[in-house]
């Protein structure tokens, strides 16, 4: 969609605000977050998660119910406001550059679509080092066990490989709870960086697969069973990788939403009193702009495992 100068003689808002929805949607859709990330949505400034930590036992009814409890658990997340804003000079209205004003409008659109993916993608980063509701690492190497029992860890310094990968499956696959029970986890999503992408095809992909020297006879690859996808995430790091449970009722990541995707328009150059303001009219153009309120959440360590090299 072009701007024309029948389209937009004034540079109304619901025009700009048409093609900006148009454009954040087009790449809203083609984000990657939503595939190990859920939205929940938010009512105030602050949202309490003390019901990670529930224990939902099934037992055999006897005298009475027996009460799970929360603990003393204390995890909060705090919305935060994202915002993009662009000025539109007036010299570019005057001179009926809409074509160029189209693709500022579109721009911010895209960025703002993209944005959930670059948080997501920050949270996982910094993983090793984020705090989640039970007081330690989210991928950290002293998650509680079993009362009184040793600690369980979701993290390595090992790169990504078949022996980091295998690793992996077992810690996830035989987590236990506090009572001892093993979870129900089954992973089914491996995120990796665009250094590791083809080496990480070959073993989730090929039906045979040789591990050591070439003149090795090609043995089967139990990877290839397993049904686990692929996502790729330019950002990380080369050896740095995920290994998630998207389909546990829970994903890994929640994206705290307390307010949508809005946009603001403030027409000017004029005064005040004829829709504009002192900024407009000193800086002689238009300001449009949108913002939204969220947070990425990490849930729970047993849905998720990273890898990164050592120093």
């Amino acid at each position: 969609m072009g701007f024309g100068t029948g389209d937009l003689p004034k540079l109304t808002a619901p025009a700009l605000n048409t093609l900006f929805i148009k454009t954040f949607n087009k790449f809203a859709d083609a984000t990657k977050w939503k595939q190990y990330c859920q939205v929940l949505p938010s009512s105030s400034q602050y949202e309490d998660y003390a019901w990670f930590a529930e224990q939902i036992v099934v037992r055999e009814f006897k005298d009475s119910r027996q009460l799970s409890d929360f603990g003393e658990l204390r995890f909060q997340a705090e919305n935060i406001k994202f915002e993009a804003t662009i000025q539109i000079p007036q010299d570019l209205i005057d001179d009926a550059k809409y074509g160029v004003i189209g693709q500022l409008i579109r721009q911010l659109a895209i960025k703002m679509a993209r944005d959930p993916d670059k948080r997501a993608t920050n949270l996982l980063k910094a993983a090793h080092t984020t705090t989640c509701y039970d007081g330690t690492y989210w991928c950290g190497t002293a998650h509680p066990g079993v009362d009184g029992g040793p600690t369980i860890s979701n993290y390595t310094t090992s790169g990504f490989g078949p022996d980091a990968l295998k690793e992996a499956l077992k810690r996830l696959t035989t987590w236990p709870d506090r009572t001892g029970e093993i979870y129900d986890v089954n992973p089914n999503l491996l995120i990796v960086g665009r250094d590791d992408e083809f080496t990480a095809r070959r073993w989730l992909s090929s039906q045979t697969i040789v591990t050591g020297n070439t003149a090795e006879i090609p043995s089967q690859n139990i990877y290839s069973q397993l049904g686990i996808k692929l996502l790729v995430l330019n950002q990380l790091t080369a050896g740095q990788w995920f290994l998630m449970d998207t389909g546990f009722g829970i994903m890994p990541i929640i994206f705290q939403q307390r307010q949508k995707i809005t946009t603001g328009f403030v027409p000017g150059p004029g005064r005040a009193d004829e829709g504009g303001d002192a900024f407009t009219f000193m800086h002689d153009c238009k300001i449009f702009g949108a913002k939204y309120r969220g947070v990425m959440v990490p849930t729970h360590p047993y849905l998720i495992y990273m890898g990164e090299p050592g120093d």
